[in-house]
């Protein structure tokens, strides 16, 4: 039994109230887009799954 699927949780930036919009960590604190991108490609080589929640929405991670 292998990964099937990884979900990413904590990439926002959790000093900001979630009434607000999502946005990332600062630049400072890490480079999303490179490491999202770096993810990509280390899931689509092993044929997994890459998920990001939907801030609210209820997720199943067993589905």
């Amino acid at each position: 039994m292998g990964v099937r699927r990884v979900i990413l949780i904590h990439w926002d930036d959790f000093f900001r109230p979630l009434s607000k919009p999502l946005r990332a960590l600062p630049y400072a604190a890490d480079d999303l887009d490179l490491s999202i991108r770096i993810l990509d490609e280390l899931a689509a080589q092993d044929g997994v799954a890459l998920q990001m929640p939907t801030v609210w929405r209820r997720e199943d991670p067993w589905m």
